[in-house]
């Protein structure tokens, strides 16, 4: 069995799921981030527990994995694309544009999502398709992890839009170069993102040499 992605904020969701598709006799152990976010020294952690062999059937959940810094996603790739055997993992997550794509391309992203989420990301993308027809829009935020949620979902869709468009490249180039700004506290919030947000405008709007 593939580990997965189960996109979703609701908790009993993933706790249904959870009793759908795995026996009581599987060992299921439940992860929160610690503080604001997971850290490198949980998937660490993890790293070691998961290295002894146990014959039953192990499955890690995370809750709220969007809550999880870069440095922590790419600590987790190697586990995530060969985990030791009878070792499964779940990853539950609200945005899966908060994840890094090499993230989400080692792991089968099941949507649990309800209808009112389906539509607030369907209102962000309604606001970039504007700005990229000439109309410069602000989102405003109120805290860093906002802040930073919006910068990944501008990742997560200019990624999707990279084959044969130069302009994604380089708005990802500036957003990955915001969010490790963001990352490390180095940057005012609301500027940053109303920045990133000219520039997404200026290059579809201003003919910026690529």
């Amino acid at each position: 069995m593939q580990s997965m992605i189960l996109l979703t904020k609701e908790k009993e969701c993933v706790d249904e799921f959870l009793k759908k598709n795995f026996s009581k006799d599987d060992i299921i152990t439940f992860l929160y981030p610690e503080k604001n976010e997971y850290s490198i020294n949980q998937i660490r952690s993890l790293q070691q527990e998961v290295k002894y062999f146990n014959p039953k059937k192990r499955i890690y959940v995370f809750y709220e994995f969007e809550r999880s810094s870069l440095e922590s996603q790419n600590a987790f790739l190697k586990l995530l694309e060969e985990p030791p055997s009878n070792v499964y993992f779940i990853l539950a997550c609200q945005n899966l544009y908060r994840l890094l794509p090499t993230v989400i391309s080692r792991a089968k992203v099941i949507d649990l999502k309800n209808k009112a989420e389906e539509k607030e990301n369907e209102k962000i993308e309604k606001v970039i398709e504007k700005i990229k027809k000439g109309e410069l829009f602000f989102v405003d935020v109120t805290d860093r992890n906002e802040a930073k949620e919006m910068t990944f979902f501008l990742i997560y869709y200019f990624k999707k839009e990279l084959k044969g468009n130069l302009k994604a490249y380089q708005i990802l180039k500036e957003a990955v170069k915001n969010l490790f700004l963001l990352e490390n506290n180095y940057l005012n919030l609301q500027l940053t993102l109303d920045n990133l947000l000219i520039f997404i405008y200026k290059c579809y709007n201003k003919n910026i040499n690529e």
